[in-house]
């Protein structure tokens, strides 16, 4: 057997969303000929190699539970073709992935029964798409727990492009490095072939299949890559020249007795003619043989020309480039206009619906932020301010309408009177025939005074009547509380005596209890996702409320999608208990508690337990200057459960830990983050929580 401690290599079979076409028959390998048939899932022998073989399955949320159990289906097909054996066969493991590394098998699964019942047993995780953890794991995996002088090879299969493309592809390069050659596959019409070609070694070893449904006929080009025997011989075509020669052959004979002649003709390649004649001693015959002319007629065997038409494509939509996604919902600006963006919904793993929509009016899209903001707040390529040598512009459709600008940044909508547009000439409002009106609410006119369109309702000076021209009915509105509408100056300026209102109650958007199970008891029903958690009850410790907490051991978590690219706005409470458990740990970060950490970038809220100082710490990042992870820590030792309060009120974030108050200063609205809220989960930023958390509360109000 040959020694293949140098050779290594690694499939990467990658199904991402970018628009491609399937390529049957393609060149796979050096030593596959092209158009060769390669059939789909029946074996005849069993691919009998040395190797080490991993397999990391995707387990994100933009893959429905069909096209999972597809992948899972796809997966038991590849083994099926494989000699497992300790020694000289094919030892299997198996990682699922999403965000963060969910599950990893045991590497040295030899037993195929053993295997496809894991393989049946793994759940999906449903959360992000992180490729290079996956690149990451299998190579470190592969080099530190592999057989020596054996090859080493991985499947990484994954739908949906990847959060982080750079860095997976300098994942795949540091594989590359390490004498590990990589393999691509992508499936669906939304592959990132760029992305591909970068985790791949050499661009024949990127390959494409149209759907889950048409996965399985890639298990035997994999298993060829392995094991070339396995594939169909190769037809051997032979064309024949047929040659035909003809002779002509003319007797003359004087009247005179009997004659006989006897002419014998053969045809071969190169003709041969003979002649013998038999005369009665007296008559004198002539014979003449004239050769005719050889005609030689090749005829070639008929040409059969195939043809393979590709699935008919879509044109390109809108949301296929640089669109964020998170649980199939996405957001991208507008490639023409700072006022309007694109909604993308994921339908399946080849369809995205993209809807073109405006943001209201006056107000630009935030792309960073994933909502509509002010314009001063966004930094827009497109805007109409930088170079204008106006330091106005006209709205696209309403001719009683203008922008202001502010240097190269447009500042603010404004509109013109009634009858009236603006000229950037004069730049002032002049008389036109323009019959459309502001389209702000009360939008900014410049000198007049506007029509009021309001009156107070009589019973309840509180309320006012509006007119909103254009809708069908008037609408009822509230003035501040302790303010009365005043008709003559068309505003809530009257000062009121009244009652104040009792403070509303602030009810929790999460309520989990943890007594029995990981269900949401706030009313809402919002879903929250287990990933290895349990619920104790007999040996969990003593003081749980309800008799019931959820465990963890460093690698289980919870996480709430809902929660992704959600807007907190300036107010914020989460309430919970822990009780940490000792560890064996030579790890020094904290252990994550409550954050929405993605592994590609920090968390904006979090709260995490610092073992090695047995204190608690949290911080928070708004869109306020210089707010950037206020860290809070309370180092009182406490022992037994632990009662937490992280409260934040748009100008402080305070967290209290038992009888422990911290407060710092902190301003504006909470950044959004584009990963899911998770209580105990792993990270770059931290490792896994090892305790118990019960009574677990989330409130935007105070």
């Amino acid at each position: 057997m040959a020694d293949y401690s140098v050779a290594r290599f690694v499939f990467i079979l990658a199904m991402f969303t970018a628009p491609v076409l399937s390529q049957p028959g393609s060149n796979l390998t050096g030593d596959t000929e092209p158009g060769r048939s390669l059939p789909s899932q029946q074996y005849e022998i069993l691919c009998n190699r040395t190797v080490d073989m991993f397999f990391a399955i995707d387990g994100s949320d933009s893959l429905t539970d069909n096209d999972f159990l597809l992948e899972k289906a796809f997966v038991k097909e590849v083994i099926e073709g494989l000699y497992l054996n300790e020694i000289g066969g094919i030892v299997i493991g198996i990682v699922v992935f999403s965000s963060s590394i969910e599950v990893t098998t045991d590497f040295d699964m030899r037993n195929k029964e053993s295997i496809f019942q894991r393989i049946d047993q793994l759940e999906q995780p449903k959360d992000g798409t992180n490729t290079f953890l996956a690149i990451e794991e299998v190579r470190r995996q592969l080099l530190n727990f592999g057989r020596s002088n054996v090859e080493k090879a991985a499947i990484v299969i994954t739908d949906g492009r990847s959060k982080n493309s750079e860095r997976t592809i300098n994942e795949a390069a540091q594989t590359k490095d390490s004498n590990i050659t990589l393999a691509a596959v992508g499936v669906g019409t939304l592959i990132d072939r760029k992305e591909l070609e970068g985790i791949a070694s050499a661009n024949h070893l990127v390959w494409e299949t149209p759907d889950f449904n048409t996965l399985r006929n890639l298990t035997i080009n994999v298993t060829g890559v392995l094991c070339p025997e396995l594939l169909p011989p190769t037809t051997t075509t032979t064309t024949t020249t047929t040659t035909t020669t003809t002779t002509t052959t003319t007797t003359t004979t004087t009247p005179t007795p009997t004659t006989t002649t006897t002419t014998t003709t053969t045809t071969t390649p190169a003709p041969t003619t003979t002649t013998t004649t038999t005369t009665t001693p007296a008559p004198t015959t002539t014979t003449t043989t004239t050769p005719a002319p050889t005609t030689t007629t090749t005829t070639p065997p008929p040409t059969t020309t195939t043809t393979t038409t590709p699935p008919p494509r879509n044109p390109p939509g809108p949301c296929e480039d640089n669109c964020r996604f998170e649980n199939r919902i996405g957001y991208k600006e507008h490639p023409e206009f700072c006022t309007s963006f694109y909604h993308c919904e994921m339908k399946s793993s080849s369809v995205i619906l993209g809807t073109e929509r405006e943001c209201p009016e006056g107000l630009f899209w935030n792309q960073r932020l994933l909502t509509c903001t002010f314009p001063k707040q966004v930094q827009c390529d497109l805007d109409p301010c930088i170079d204008n040598i106006y330091g106005y512009y006209l709205h696209r459709s309403n001719c009683n309408s203008y922008w202001v600008c502010d240097g190269d940044r447009t500042k603010e909508l404004r509109c013109c009177p009634l009858g009236m547009s603006f000229s950037l000439d004069t730049r002032r409002c002049e008389l036109s025939p323009c019959a459309q009106s502001c389209v702000l609410d009360e939008g900014k006119q410049d000198d007049f005074i506007p029509l009021c369109l309001k009156y107070a309702l009589f019973s309840d000076p509180n309320k006012y009547i509006e007119s909103i021209p254009g809708y069908p009915f008037p609408i009822q509105r509230f003035c501040p509380a302790g303010l009365g509408f005043n008709n003559f100056t068309c505003d809530c300026d009257i000062k009121m005596k009244t009652t104040p209102p009792p403070p509303p109650q602030c009810t929790p958007e999460v309520y989990l209890p943890l007594n029995n199970d990981f269900k949401d008891y706030s009313g809402r029903n919002t879903f929250i996702q287990n990933h290895g958690a349990v619920i104790e009850r007999t040996n969990a410790p003593q003081g749980t409320v309800g008799g019931g907490a959820a465990k963890f051991d460093g690698k289980s978590y919870l996480s709430i999608p809902s929660y992704s690219n959600a807007w907190f706005g300036k107010r914020l409470r989460i309430t919970f208990r822990y009780y940490p458990l000792p560890t064996i740990s030579l790890d020094s970060r904290q252990e994550a508690l409550i954050t929405n950490s993605a592994c590609d970038q920090p968390a904006t809220i979090a709260i995490a337990f610092d073992r090695y100082r047995e204190g608690t710490y949290c911080s928070i990042t708004t869109d306020g200057k210089g707010n950037q992870g206020n860290l809070l820590p309370s180092t009182t030792v406490l022992k037994g459960w632990r009662e937490v309060s992280y409260i934040y009120d748009g100008k402080n974030l305070r967290l209290e830990v038992g009888p422990d108050t911290d407060l710092a200063s902190a301003f504006g609205a909470i950044s959004t983050s584009s990963a899911s809220l998770k209580i105990g989960a792993q990270c770059d930023q931290f490792q896994g929580f090892t305790g118990y958390i019960d009574e677990v509360r989330i409130s935007k109000c105070l």
